[in-house]
């Protein structure tokens, strides 16, 4: 007699093999958005595969006989749509969603929660593991996210005790289709009598199938053998690894992010890892002397990095136009540079590539330029109105500090009532900040004394690692790490400067730092030349 081959029973999946395929997935989706350092992005895909899930298990029972042998076409489908569709997803998703070089990271997230949707089955509740697996890999190549090991490990778990209990549901079914005494049943009575039939399971031939408790353990072996186990690969591969490497592209616009320069944005993020500037020249500057040419400026400190926001009395000056050319209404220039004991520098910009913001030094208080092509902006930094259009011989002036400055505005001045603010700053980096300008006698020398302290602590290193997504850049490379970049000293100076009540913004641009200069004497700067810095605000200055 032929024996009967049973189907695997849909309707016997629970509320625990949801629970487990949603978990895994999620937390692959959750590392993504960390490994970007977008807690938003990742409680997105976290809570949108939590409502799929949720939908799914609503759904199986009535559609496992049914429609719910379609799920895997269903799939497939919501598999499609979040590929071929992932730019205008990806545009859905909070803080400005992923980069274009980690679209791939988005499409595999909108697969998982679509088809968190269509989870009728056994194969699509553990096909869910494909693009979490995918996920944790390209987590794991960017190492930005330090707790994303023990969440692989937990997910590892979640799909290990899923995988076995959907494979026990098979050989229930399977038993039960081959004549098995005991399990003979019609599939509505196996159904109805699950914990029957596996107890029965276990004392005949079929017991050394393995059950979910061997998927547990399985995982767990697996989990210790890795824990162990790396160290020694890590160690037996040291010497040749340093002949691969791979390149991480960062999720947003930053000083040390070569895809980012000149890109206008309202935020930006600091601590995100090593990179590596070309030499290729972006502009060349006519200027007395190597200066710091300033393209945004940003305000807030938000835990992760900088965004910019205007005070309510905030209007900047007032540009005029005159003539086609921007320029301050004030008395006189001289009047103006002696009133803030700076000097008048006229300088001359040509852009070599696109930029959104024309690098300009000082205080810009004129410029000969179409009204129509610029955007003169409070900050005093300058918008270019198009960007890829031709940038050359720019003319202007601009007012340099000069002297040494002693003490802070009695009183926040029109437009720098955001610099002032210490909300976000780390108590450990306030107090540092306070203790070290203690006996300080004017407020310049607290500020000399607060960036003494940070070259003390901190070494320059170009190539040091990005701090986790879930910790604070700038405590963690005070009184952790203590190396970093351009961004992580101006983010310190900015903190602690603010925690001993001196105005500061952080601030990104250009610095000629290799003084090479073109055949007409201009200084050529280079990419490799683009900065962060701390902006100081004195009496005067």
């Amino acid at each position: 007699m032929k024996a009967r081959v049973a189907e695997p029973i849909e309707s016997q999946i629970t509320t625990g093999d949801y629970l487990l395929s949603g978990l895994a997935a999620a937390l692959a989706a959750y590392s993504a958005g960390m490994g970007v350092s977008s807690p938003g992005i990742g409680w997105f895909f976290v809570i949108g595969i939590a409502i799929g899930t949720m939908a799914s298990m609503l759904l199986h029972r009535p559609l496992a006989a049914g429609a719910g042998r379609m799920d895997g076409w269903l799939y497939a489908v919501l598999a499609i749509v979040a590929i071929f569709y992932t730019n205008e997803l990806n545009a859905l998703l909070p803080d400005d969603g992923f980069s274009r070089p980690l679209l791939i990271a988005n499409a595999l997230c909108w697969m998982m929660l679509l088809g968190s949707f269509a989870l009728w089955s056994d194969s699509t509740l553990l096909f869910q593991a494909v693009p979490s697996i995918a996920l944790f890999g390209l987590v794991g190549c960017w190492d930005t996210y330090s707790n994303s090991t023990i969440l692989f490990f937990v997910f590892l778990l979640c799909v290990a005790t899923l995988f076995a209990r959907a494979h026990r549901r098979v050989m229930l079914a399977r038993a039960a289709a081959s004549g098995f005494a005991g399990l003979d049943m019609q599939r509505h009575e196996l159904v109805g009598n699950l914990g029957k039939a596996n107890q029965r399971l276990k004392e005949g031939p079929w017991r050394w199938m393995a059950g979910p408790e061997w998927g547990l353990a399985s995982a767990a072996v697996i989990i210790v053998l890795s824990l162990l186990g790396a160290p020694v690969i890590q160690s037996s591969v040291k010497d040749i690894s340093g002949f691969v490497r791979i390149q991480v592209p960062q999720s947003r616009a930053l000083p040390g992010n070569p895809l980012g320069l000149g890109a206008e944005s309202d935020s930006v993020r600091v601590g995100q890892g090593p990179t590596s500037l070309s030499q290729t020249p972006v502009l060349t500057a006519e200027l007395s002397e190597p200066m710091y040419l300033r393209t945004q400026t940003y305000n807030v400190y938000n835990g992760r990095g900088w965004t910019r926001r205007a005070s309510a009395a905030d209007g900047g000056d007032q540009w005029e136009s005159r003539n086609g050319q921007f320029e301050i209404p004030v008395q006189g220039f001289q009047h103006r540079a002696r009133r803030l004991n700076s000097r008048i520098e006229d300088f001359r910009i040509s852009l070599l590539v696109p930029l959104d913001s024309l690098p300009v030094p000082g205080e810009v208080i004129g410029l000969e330029v179409e009204r129509s092509k610029f955007r003169p902006r409070a900050d005093g930094t300058v918008g270019i109105a198009e960007r890829g259009g031709p940038v050359k011989d720019v003319a202007g002036r601009a007012l340099i500090a000069q002297g040494t400055p002693t003490k802070v505005p009695d009183a926040p001045p029109s437009g720098l009532t955001p610099s002032y603010e210490t909300a976000g700053i780390d108590p450990q980096v306030r107090e540092l900040a306070q203790n070290v300008a203690a006996s300080a006698e004017t407020d310049y020398e607290k500020a000399l004394a607060v960036k003494r302290e940070i070259e003390r602590r901190v070494r320059y290193n170009l190539k040091a690692p990005a701090v986790p997504a879930d910790r604070d850049p700038v405590a963690t490379v005070l009184f952790d790490t203590q190396e970093g970049y351009c961004d992580l000293f101006a983010s310190a100076m900015v903190q602690m400067a603010r925690s001993v009540g001196i105005p500061a913004r952080y601030v990104i641009g250009y610095y000629p730092t290799s003084g090479q200069r073109d055949e007409q004497g201009r200084y050529v700067v280079l990419q490799a030349d683009y900065h962060a810095w701390a902006e100081l605000f004195f009496e005067g200055h």
